[in-house]
């Protein structure tokens, strides 16, 4: 994301990921789907350190079963609402690509919900 913040690397998900400890690093060219040198540059990272890097892009439609584990999610979804005693009116989910959204709106067709995934 880029915002031009002079604390925004030490608030929110950025720290967050950092108190659990991952690899968090900032690119200066800001957020984009696309696939960037910052990101072949991490995966490279990961080999030459002896690791097999599992590659997840900004963009679900950047992979070929893009938003197929969205459609679990509903499944996923349901079980947690069972458990809690309560269904969750809508779903809201940032969309840029449409993918991540099109998997939910599939995965909760089962229970005619697709309409209340709003994207």
């Amino acid at each position: 994301v880029n915002y031009s913040d002079a604390v925004y690397d030490r608030v929110g998900n950025i720290e967050m990921s950092r108190i659990m400890g991952a690899d968090v690093r900032l690119d200066a060219a800001g957020f984009d789907i696309g696939i960037r040198p910052s990101w072949e540059k991490a995966m490279s990272d990961v080999v030459e350190q002896g690791g097999k890097p599992f590659p997840i892009p900004a963009g679900c439609s950047e992979h070929p079963y893009g938003g197929l584990g969205f459609v679990g999610f509903a499944e996923e979804v349901r079980q947690q609402e069972k458990e809690l005693g309560f269904k969750f009116d809508y779903i809201v989910v940032c969309s840029v690509t449409g993918s991540t959204q099109a998997g939910m709106v599939v995965g909760f067709a089962a229970d005619g919900r697709s309409k209340n995934v709003i994207g």
